[in-house]
């Protein structure tokens, strides 16, 4: 399912994306024509103002640092533009139409689905970027884990058409640990379940605020925690298009009519229709509105002198971060987990770039976020505020740098050891979604159906409260699914998709059986020969 929350990170930095973390530096190519950087604001700004400079540190040395590189590429100008880089669709018809920035995250052109975007890359939506990230020697720097999840989606047909700056954990729990504490139940844990989680939101509310702040898109989560993605998408090799949706298991309408229950009858959950991220959820859970929210964990970190930061809401209170707030994985569901680190894009350009604004743009980019910069601004950042947490807002850097030149400490002394714990027992968490059957197939080439039935089905679970029949709903969203289905057809051919899927579930059953044996033995088993054998015979 959709995870808009990596998207609400991206947006609430575009100003600061650049100042945050700065790079290695090595010369671009320079060409003889006049080459333009048009940028909306992510992942770098444009040049800062003198005055803007003047009124922030941090701003200033990310100014220098600009002009140290512009100096080496005396060619090149940035220019800001504005485009709404955030909308797939408003993307889509800017890259057709030539007006697209430099710079965008290659997953928007693929609705927000790594495989989507990897077939994007296939149509000709986005410029192959590999020669120009080999310049930049970033393959050599990436450490083992972050390395294997960028080759895996960052590839296509031995082509790369991404710059990844980061990694995300979507899939995580932020709660208010002072609060758990204070109802005696148990602090959530690696191994606890959706049971804990609903005792926990119900226990937590009370008339000034909710267990549980969730937007629409929560509830196709809290179905995938249960294997909704791997269980309900069924192959269907002798289609056009290989794919149907199957809504016969009476469990996914039992889960989402149990969580309902918490939103309608419980009055846990706090959920408003009129929001289209999740930034307003961290907002609520900022000012003490709701206790447990499900987003990406990299929205958590940022100075305590940012009134809207989580770190001012222990600063408010006195005590340290970790005593506050605490982190843990989605529950698991029926023995199933989702977590783990996902590199799903990074930054991309547009497919009529020129060679020559390739090299240059990708060597920004590779300048900003990863190389001999990086301490400056760092510098200025701790010189500036004293503040570690103002130094260290990056737990998992794809570059396993965790120490800048001339900044004392470490991310445990800004955020706490027991932080530290959490988040690397998220990151070590196997991940296994339906989606990365993508990963074992040749990119489509061809347009598919895309989510909105789904997405429209978790709107109306979450905020229409008058539902007479859930599974007949369910059901309507399949159908309208496969209906969409049925008008298209893949470019992967049968004997091929046959060869990757069987690969795939081959795959899955090895790692379930391995890291999530109660799943596999009582609903992965049994699902697989009644519905998937077949098909693959």
């Amino acid at each position: 399912m959709t995870h808009i929350s990596r998207r609400t990170f991206l947006q609430s930095t575009l100003a600061m994306a650049g100042a945050a973390t700065l790079a290695r530096c090595g010369p671009a190519t320079i060409s003889t024509e006049p080459l333009v950087i048009k940028t909306a604001g992510w992942p770098l700004g444009a040049m800062p103002t003198p005055e803007e400079a003047a009124a922030d540190p941090v701003v200033g040395a990310y100014g220098d640092a600009l002009q140290t590189w512009l100096n080496r590429n005396p060619n090149v100008r940035i220019e800001r533009i504005e485009a709404n880089i955030w909308d797939p669709q408003a993307m889509l018809t800017a890259v057709a139409g030539g007006t697209a920035p430099t710079y965008f995250l290659s997953t928007v052109l693929g609705n927000w689905d790594a495989g989507r975007a990897q077939s994007a890359f296939a149509q000709g939506l986005m410029a192959d970027m590999t020669d120009a990230i080999d310049n930049t020697g970033l393959n050599n720097s990436l450490i083992a884990p972050m390395q294997s999840a960028y080759d895996r989606v960052g590839l296509v047909n031995d082509k790369r058409f991404f710059l990844p700056i980061d990694v995300a954990m979507p899939d995580t729990i932020w709660y208010r640990r002072d609060w758990v504490a204070e109802t005696g139940l148990a602090m959530p844990s690696a191994d606890w379940t959706w049971d804990d989680f609903f005792q926990l939101a119900n226990t937590m509310t009370n008339s000034d605020r909710k267990g549980l702040g969730a937007a629409w898109n929560f509830a196709g989560n809290y179905l995938d925690a249960h294997g909704f993605s791997l269980l309900s998408n069924v192959p269907a090799p002798d289609e056009g298009w290989h794919w149907r949706q199957d809504m016969s298991d009476p469990r996914w309408a039992a889960l989402m009519q149990t969580y309902r229950e918490h939103i309608f009858a419980n009055d846990a959950v706090y959920s408003d229709a009129s929001f289209t991220n999740d930034r307003p959820y961290a907002d609520a859970f900022r000012a003490g509105a709701i206790g447990m929210m499900g987003t990406n964990i990299l929205g958590a970190f940022g100075a305590a002198a940012t009134d809207t930061s989580v770190a001012a809401l222990a600063r408010e209170q006195g005590k340290a971060f970790d005593e506050v707030v605490g982190f843990a994985p989605f529950p698991s569901g029926d023995g199933y987990r989702i977590g783990g680190i996902n590199m799903s894009g990074g930054v991309a350009l547009p497919p009529d770039a020129s060679p020559e604004l390739i090299n240059v743009a990708t060597d920004l980019v590779n300048y900003i976020f990863f190389g001999e910069a990086a301490d400056w601004v760092k510098t200025a950042a701790y010189e500036a505020s004293g503040d570690l947490q103002a130094v260290y807002t990056n737990p998992l850097p794809i570059d396993g740098k965790y120490q800048y030149d001339g900044v004392p400490g470490s991310f445990a002394d800004a955020w706490g050891q027991p932080v530290v714990d959490q988040v690397s027992a998220i990151a070590g968490l196997p991940t296994r979604r339906a989606r990365e059957v993508n990963f074992y197939l040749p990119a489509e080439e061809n347009p598919g159906p895309g989510n909105q039935a789904f997405e429209d089905l978790w709107s109306q679970m979450t905020y229409v409260q008058d539902v007479s029949d859930v599974s007949a709903e369910f059901q309507n969203a399949a159908d309208i699914w496969n209906q969409q289905a049925a008008s298209f057809n893949s470019s992967i051919d049968r004997e091929t998709f046959l060869a990757g899927v069987s690969q795939f579930y081959a795959d899955t059953d090895t790692l379930l059986a391995q890291k999530m044996p109660q799943f596999h033995a009582e609903r992965y088993t049994e699902w697989f020969d009644r519905v998937i054998r077949p098909k693959l015979s």
